[in-house]
């Protein structure tokens, strides 16, 4: 990063620290989950991750608990989703911290019961695909286009070894998961299909793009990692 980047990241933080401590309720951030009476942000730190893009470390005031999460914060990011300013930021912080408690996207141990092979992963996913869309391409590696009836496009950038990762995390989290309608062992690939699907169905119409990111799957309008969504969610 240049010096100029350094100076206007340095400066950010500082307005941003500026505006949590004066907790002044006409700052344009929702307060309606609690913000302000539950809990406070009492500091904000940038921080390097192990993929290049820079996070914040955000601390948490919340009653006798003190919260430490990360959320992505990289500069150029920031320009593509429209994170210019103090308040913009500021609401984006209060609205992902609780959504990325460890600062990077859920991680969960390996499952106690191996998948199938990657393999074997990834020829189910593409015939799920077939099945569900108008028309199935593979112009690249990585790189899986569905053609939907009405003519539109939704470009994959995944690899077999990213699927199957997604697939191992989301049976981690089968295996935690707890409560009557919870899933169980060996739900994995269902919770990914079902993760993809729904991604696939709620995306705006120039998230053309859906990438591989933290272990997750995300909409993006680019192809280009971090992704950028159409309208700003917790990444």
């Amino acid at each position: 990063m240049t010096t100029d980047g350094h100076r206007s990241d340095r400066a950010l933080l500082e307005a941003l620290q500026e505006l949590f401590d004066a907790d002044d309720p006409a700052d344009g951030i929702d307060r309606h989950d609690g913000y302000g009476r539950d809990y406070r942000i009492t500091g904000v730190r940038l921080v390097p991750s192990d993929d290049g893009f820079d996070d914040l470390e955000v601390t948490v005031g919340h009653g006798s608990e003190v919260l430490v999460s990360r959320v992505l914060f990289d500069r150029a990011w920031r320009e593509a989703s429209g994170l210019v300013d103090v308040r913009s930021c500021a609401a984006y912080v209060v609205g992902t911290w609780q959504h990325c408690p460890g600062g990077q996207a859920r991680t969960g141990t390996a499952p106690r019961q191996a998948a199938a092979d990657t393999a074997g992963l990834w020829r189910g996913l593409q015939e799920t695909l077939v099945r569900d869309h108008a028309s199935v391409n593979q112009p690249g590696h990585g790189r899986t286009e569905l053609v939907e009836e009405d003519g539109e496009i939704v470009t994959i950038h995944l690899t077999a070894q990213q699927w199957r990762a997604f697939v191992d995390d989301c049976e981690a989290a089968a295996e935690s998961d707890s409560g009557e309608d919870a899933w169980r062992a060996g739900d994995g690939l269902s919770i990914a299909l079902g993760e993809l699907d729904e991604l696939i169905g709620s995306r705006w119409d120039d998230e053309e793009h859906i990438v591989f990111f933290r272990d997750r799957l995300w909409l993006s309008v680019r192809a280009e990692l971090p992704p950028v969504r159409s309208r700003m969610s917790p990444i």
